[in-house]
């Protein structure tokens, strides 16, 4: 009787350990392909464009604005790409000088239009009540 128990043991023990090899390759060869999939997607660094490749102006209009449409906060972003277009030697004075006017119309903030202003200054205005006679 304590043979067979112990054969029985013995049988579930490498069952056991079958089952566990398994069950860790499976585990393994889960994580090998989430790190393929990591790879796949991976981090950025440096230079995405490729310098090699010549742009056209549009795709590279296109891929600027794409990227400052998907950040945090667009409008931020816009403005520090127009402060290094201002700064950088690559772009033309005029360029730069429309750089810089873009910057200050950003830190304004809203402001009326002109039509708002002159319909504003059409319509009648008092400066209170007119004094008692």
């Amino acid at each position: 009787m304590e043979m067979a128990q112990a054969v029985v043991r013995e049988y579930s023990q490498r069952q056991a350990a079958e089952r566990k090899i398994k069950a860790d390759a499976a585990a393994q060869a889960k994580a090998a392909e989430k790190t393929a999939k990591a790879d796949q997607r991976g981090t950025v660094t440096g230079n995405i464009l490729n310098p090699a490749t010549p742009y056209t102006d549009q795709q590279a209009a296109e891929f600027a604005a794409g990227i400052l449409a998907n950040s945090e906060q667009p409008g931020d972003a816009l403005e520090r790409m127009l402060r290094q277009v201002a700064d950088h030697p690559a772009f033309g004075r005029i360029a730069q000088r429309a750089a810089k006017a873009a910057v200050i119309i950003l830190q304004r903030g809203e402001s009326p239009s002109p039509l708002d202003v002159a319909e504003s200054w059409a319509s009648p205005r008092t400066n209170g009540r007119p004094p008692a006679a």
